[in-house]
């Protein structure tokens, strides 16, 4: 049975007939195959194993007396006998390039290749004597390299004082590096000292803070109304226009409220900034957000704030709401005291919708003081009851006969800031002037919006901005709470608007918010990557350990850090040492560590400058650690 055979076992020539061979070869092979390719044809053809070498494209020359081919292509001949004689004569005479040129060309020439190397190799073999080695490679191509005419032009180039040797294009790091070491060794003369005059009214910067919905933004623009600061045309258009949109009772809020997103959300987005006076004080108000989306916002206000009012939604439900987990009245308050606010007033607002009860408003002020007291550590705490959209106990006590007066007898809520105490001004120190806001820029200037945390400024004065090092001349001062423009001076505490003239490689897009304003040489102000923080954790559920991730802020700025070392854990209490490099630091401890950022930011010691030294940690969409730096480390 056929289908059984062994075929590994096959012999297939055997299987095969004789004429199978024939047939194969007959069908296998082409004509060109059969008849052979003369020599002329062959060099015509394309050779697809030389293609990879380069030096099958490069054309040889033609060298004279080289190679004799006969008439009919039947013989080569080389003569070498004349050609060696030639090459020793060359070799002890004086060398040209020429000569340099075609020798080691003859001595590196590759044989022919197609169908002449047959022939070609063949007749050297037959024809050409053997010589010795010695004589067939003479190697003195370092001489005649030398003896080429090329160090005149050279010589003449060093001489020439205009020919320069190209230098390296610096990069961003070296250029930033250039600039800080030139900001560093500008000469700059002892500033003129400079004072307030003597009759102006003591500056505070008042941050309003708040859960959503609390009231903000309506009980300072009522306020505002009522000291004249808002016309009464301009107030009817805002009633009109609020009551058309179904929100009638937001029109005092837009006295604040000013970006057609923020009336059209019904909540305060940015920082609202206003100026006001009362008897004995100048006052810069600061409205910020209190939707917990817009907590950075909020951090921006309150590390420019001197003093704070947290306003209080007395509402049946509402304190529980902001003040439990979930809401923002801890975490504002948390804020401000880590930021530096000391002094604190609260105003329990929406006391009319619950029919001014004394109840009520001694149980709201009963969790707030043991709060803000004993957790936040404020030392000192005001409570005003107030009604922000009937405008009741704002800059006058209530009347007689009013449901508050039967039980309140208290200053206004103007009364209460008008008394705020006035902080201690850094004005004889070296200048900090951290930049909130890009307003104009152009290729040779810029318009920033400041605050001076220390020191002063004026124009003329030729200021750097960290961390980059951009060298640039102040142009015009405007005070934003005045017409004066040109000449002004700003001081320590101050807000203003400052018109700063760049030099030729200005780049607007280099100036953002965070950076600050400093003179240069021994008042430089040296950016920096790692610092020794000293933090105080708040309620957090992860702890913080070696590794962790978070934004840091720190007054405008934010910038992604890391937790690079734990030094040490401290007793909240005493401030002592409880135990050496943690391995964490859990909810409501305090301790020691070093923090690192992914580039340099413009921040300082507590000891130098407090405004520059205050950092709050973020993570996840909450706070987790606020403190101050104690070092700088690089």
């Amino acid at each position: 049975m056929s289908r059984h055979r062994n075929f590994r076992n096959m012999n297939y020539d055997d299987e095969r007939d004789d004429d199978d061979g024939e047939e194969f070869h007959r069908y296998s092979l082409s004509m060109d195959d059969d008849v052979s390719m003369s020599p002329n044809t062959a060099k015509f053809m394309y050779q697809a194993q030389n293609t990879s070498r380069l030096s099958d494209f490069v054309m040889e020359e033609q060298l004279e007396n080289d190679v004799v081919y006969d008439e009919h292509g039947s013989q080569f001949e080389l003569e070498v006998d004349r050609l060696v004689p030639e090459t020793k004569k060359s070799l002890h005479a004086q060398p040209s390039p020429s000569v340099t040129l075609i020798t080691s060309r003859q001595r590196d020439r590759k044989a022919p290749t197609g169908a002449n190397a047959k022939f070609s190799t063949e007749e050297r073999r037959d024809q050409a004597p053997k010589k010795p080695a010695k004589e067939e490679q003479p190697r003195l191509l370092i001489p005649e390299v030398e003896n080429l005419r090329l160090s005149e032009v050279s010589e003449k180039a060093r001489g020439d004082s205009s020919v320069r040797p190209p230098t390296l294009t610096p990069n961003a790091s070296s250029k930033k590096l250039s600039a800080l070491a030139v900001a560093q060794a500008t000469p700059t003369a002892s500033p003129k000292v400079r004072h307030r005059t003597v009759h102006e009214k003591p500056l505070i910067n008042l941050v309003i803070v708040g859960h959503v919905d609390a009231g903000k933004s309506t009980l300072m623009g009522h306020l505002l109304y009522q000291l004249g600061r808002v016309d009464e045309r301009t107030m009817h258009k805002y009633k009109q226009e609020s009551a058309r949109t179904g929100k009638a009772s937001f029109a005092f809020a837009w006295v604040l409220d000013d970006t057609q997103e923020e009336r059209q959300r019904g909540v305060t987005m940015d920082i609202a900034k206003t100026v006001f006076e009362t008897d004995h004080r100048r006052i810069v108000l600061l409205d910020a957000p209190g939707h917990k989306d817009f907590i950075p916002n909020m951090i921006t206000g309150a590390s420019q704030a001197d003093a704070g009012l947290l306003v209080i939604n007395a509402t049946t439900g509402e304190f529980e709401t902001g003040f439990d987990l979930g809401g923002q009245t801890r975490e504002h308050a948390m804020l401000l005291r880590s930021l530096g606010v000391t002094e604190l007033s609260v105003a329990v607002n929406k006391l009319d919708t619950v029919d001014w009860s004394q109840a009520r408003y001694d149980e709201v002020c009963g969790v707030l003081r043991n709060f803000l007291r004993k957790q936040a550590g404020f030392p000192v705490v005001h409570f005003i009851p107030v009604s922000g959209l009937n405008g009741i106990n704002l800059i006058v006590p209530p009347p007689d006969g009013h449901p508050l007066r039967e039980w309140y007898n208290g200053p206004s809520l103007l009364q209460f800031i008008d008394g705020v105490s006035a902080p201690t001004r850094g004005e004889d120190r070296p200048l900090r002037a951290i930049i909130n806001d890009v307003l104009k820029t152009t290729p040779n200037s810029v318009t920033v919006s400041v605050k001076v945390e220390a020191g002063h400024t004026e124009c003329g004065e030729k200021v750097f901005i960290m961390p980059n090092a951009d060298a640039a001349t102040v142009k015009g001062v405007n005070m934003e709470d005045t017409n004066t423009s040109g000449a002004a001076i700003c001081f320590a505490g101050d807000h203003a608007i400052l018109t700063l003239s760049t030099t030729a490689n200005f780049e607007p897009d280099s100036i953002n918010s965070g950076q600050v304003l400093c003179r240069g040489g021994k008042e430089c102000l040296i950016p920096a990557k790692r610092f020794v923080v000293r933090l105080v954790v708040f309620n957090i559920v992860v702890p913080i350990m070696k590794g962790t991730k978070a934004e840091l802020f720190a007054h405008s700025l934010c910038e992604p850090c890391t937790v690079v070392r734990l030094r040490s854990a401290l007793s909240k209490a005493s401030g002592e040492v409880l135990k050496q490099k943690p391995r964490c630091l859990t909810r409501n401890m305090s301790g020691v560590v070093e923090i690192q950022t992914d580039r340099a930011i413009s921040v300082e010691s507590y000891a130098e400058c407090k405004a520059l030294g205050r950092i709050t940690l973020r993570s996840g969409g909450q706070t987790i650690a606020a403190g101050i730096i104690e070092k700088v480390v690089e």
